[in-house]
């Protein structure tokens, strides 16, 4: 076993790779609760085995596509070898005129030697790991990552996630911040949102969800979302509207669309308001900002604010608010700016 704190040589990240490679086919073969279990066990126990079990997951679902155009096409197996230039081959590497469009030893050699190429290449910075994958973003940091499946996960700032997917499973449990997810859709394996004590379940939508303290805010635009709060009844938030949840007590259905437009707007790089109270408008611009804005006075904290700027665009918000309202603006200490009336 390599350890957790040290990189693999070679000879261990070939090894590694190999067994990633037989995992995947095992798990998309295998019915047994204990395979999948140890093989969980495995991918977990290491960074870079989750890395290299991603590679080679990646590499079989490649080759799912090409059975499947091969399929549409009604090439046989000896079309697709005369396409790469090799012989078609059964499980145990004979040729054979009948075999399956593309065997299991033929897809998993395939896994092996891109595994060999090299690891760390374009996929791997950007899908989940298909198993106890975790990811965190900084403060106006934002990052699009894609899962195995085809859905893809919008993260903004200091946001905090895990990804727990499998061949039976799809569930993300979002610890604090804000994602916009993309859900491809699966009628066998609903999509979970854990959120504690309430979770989003869904086939295949799109939806933006915000953790804040105490209360959760869901954005919906795209299909239908269910979300089941512990000690209150099902609701289900269709598109364009959205959702206040407050975990163990109650969800708020709200149905305006503007607010859906609102909420997901940092998704193009914006801040969106409309009739916001300037303390809420402060606490948005702070999220992206690394010296905060401060409202020095709570005479203008309740002064209502509707515009559109850009995430990066505090400064210029600044600006518009002291031609626009009786507001000033000072330095005050550590690099903030102070706002108060004037």
């Amino acid at each position: 076993m390599t350890s957790n704190n040290l990189q693999p040589g070679k000879l261990q990240r070939e090894a590694i790779e190999a067994q990633a490679a037989r995992l995947v086919v095992l798990l998309e073969s295998s019915t047994d609760p204990a395979d999948r279990d140890a093989a969980h066990r495995w991918i977990a126990s290491h960074p870079y085995h989750a890395v290299a079990y991603a590679s080679a997951a990646d590499i079989w679902k490649k080759g799912e596509r090409i059975r499947l155009r091969a399929d549409e096409q009604g090439l046989s197996e000896e079309g697709l070898a005369a396409e790469s230039g090799e012989a078609p081959l059964q499980s145990n590497g004979v040729s054979a005129a009948h075999a399956p469009v593309m065997s299991r030893r033929a897809v998993t050699t395939a896994m092996l030697s891109a595994a060999a190429a090299g690891v760390a290449g374009v996929g791997i910075a950007t899908h989940f790991a298909l198993f106890g994958d975790h990811r965190i973003t900084k403060k106006g940091q934002r990052e699009i990552a894609r899962l195995t499946d085809g859905s893809s996960i919008s993260m903004n700032g200091d946001t905090s996630l895990d990804v727990v997917m499998d061949g039976n499973s799809r569930k993300v449990r979002l610890l604090r911040g804000e994602a916009m997810f993309d859900i491809a859709r699966d009628e066998k394996r609903p999509f979970f949102v854990d959120l504690g004590d309430s979770e989003i379940r869904v086939l295949g939508t799109k939806f933006n969800i915000r953790r804040k303290e105490g209360v959760t805010e869901l954005a919906v635009t795209e299909g239908v979302v269910l979300v089941t709060n512990e000690g209150a009844a099902p609701v289900n938030v269709r598109a364009g509207s959205s959702a206040v949840i407050r975990p163990g007590i109650a969800t708020t259905l709200i149905e305006d669309p503007a607010l859906v437009r609102e909420r997901v707007a940092w998704t193009e790089g914006f801040l969106e308001f409309e009739e916001k109270p300037l303390d809420e408008v402060v606490e948005e611009f702070n999220r992206y900002r690394t010296n905060p804005l401060v409202i020095g006075d709570p005479r203008i904290a309740g002064t209502l604010i509707t515009g559109r700027f850009g995430l990066g665009e505090s400064d210029e918000f600044v600006l518009a608010l002291e031609s626009s309202f009786d507001i000033k603006a000072s330095k005050g200490g550590n690099g903030s700016i102070v706002l108060q009336a004037n």
